[in-house]
């Protein structure tokens, strides 16, 4: 975004991802036109608003997402926009998270949680305590496309754009994938990435 002219608040709450961050900030030599911040997003303080808010890659992990959307929505300007791209959804066969571990479809669904995270714990992240998904690094909060949706509406906001599995964009795949994600519980099994616009109603 810095590259075609924006300028951009980048905000994080891990500061190693921040310091990443700006080793590649500095790489783009896209100068001061990127400020990170290492902050809670819900904490985030300042008289700044935005034209546009981009959330990738986080609605699954955040622990009050209808508060972050509420969050969202009051930094924006007249006419902003929310873009947020997230997955895997909870339902989809990959939803907790574990393709590094396990490629066993909906294992989070199929075996009991404390299970599932004990081999997890023993093969695989023998640092991680967690006994609840909540608990992983990240957090997961077992989010549905149907519980999006409700926090969308619960914040006060408006989906102008919302698709599910936007990753499929040649027929007859697409076709087929809002035929089949358009059944309600049948759907939620076989999401994995929802894509939204949203704007303030």
């Amino acid at each position: 975004m810095a590259e075609v002219g924006a300028q951009v608040t980048a905000l994080d709450i891990d500061a190693a991802r921040i310091e990443q961050a700006e080793l590649k900030r500095i790489a783009a030599g896209v100068g001061q036109s990127v400020l990170f911040v290492h902050a809670d997003f819900l904490n985030f303080e300042g008289d700044a608003v935005f034209d546009r808010i981009v959330a990738l890659e986080s609605f699954e992990h955040l622990p009050a997402p209808e508060r972050f959307l509420k969050k969202m929505a009051g930094l924006l300007t007249p006419g902003g926009k929310i873009l947020s791209v997230w997955g895997p959804t909870w339902l989809s066969p990959f939803g907790a998270h574990l393709g590094g571990f396990t490629r066993i479809p909906w294992v989070h669904l199929l075996f009991p949680e404390q299970v599932v995270l004990a081999v997890r714990r023993a093969m695989y992240r023998p640092t991680d305590p967690a006994k609840r998904y909540e608990e992983v690094r990240g957090g997961l909060n077992r989010m549905t496309v149907a519980h999006f949706r409700e926090c969308v509406a619960e914040a006060g906001l408006v989906l102008d754009r919302f698709e599910v599995n936007p990753q499929f964009v040649r027929e007859p795949l697409r076709t087929i994938n809002r035929l089949v994600t358009a059944v309600p519980r049948l759907g939620e099994f076989l999401s994995h990435t929802v894509l939204a616009v949203i704007s303030r109603s």
